[in-house]
């Protein structure tokens, strides 16, 4: 089983967990006319994600939300182990489901997670 873990807090299983991986270059050319790439750094992980949730879990989104930088424990696919990666929470969202049978109410809450 895939154990995350956000801000030092075990996460509820997503109902959409979508990883990509970037490569960070600076392209210049040369006076010949010739690309000069400069790869600053390959594999940097983005994630758009989005939960079900109670308004507890939306109240613990929100707070992690409005932190510079969180700690984000997931699997890494590369490495066969968890890894710890430093990212940064964008595009917070929370929709409330307004025919939930839970008395709390119902929340969909979606965000990106964006590595340093």
């Amino acid at each position: 089983m895939i154990t995350r873990t956000l801000g030092g807090i075990p996460l509820i299983r997503p109902n959409q967990w979508d990883e990509s991986y970037s490569v960070v270059e600076t392209v210049n050319t040369s006076e010949a006319g010739t690309d000069l790439v400069d790869v600053v750094r390959s594999n940097k992980l983005t994630v758009s994600t989005s939960f079900n949730c109670s308004s507890r879990w939306y109240k613990i989104f929100a707070e992690l939300s409005e932190r510079a930088s969180l700690i984000l424990n997931s699997y890494d696919p590369l490495t066969g182990a968890n890894k710890n990666r430093t990212v940064r929470m964008r595009d917070f969202q929370g929709s409330f489901q307004q025919y939930s049978d839970n008395l709390d109410g119902m929340w969909v809450v979606s965000f990106t997670l964006i590595e340093f």
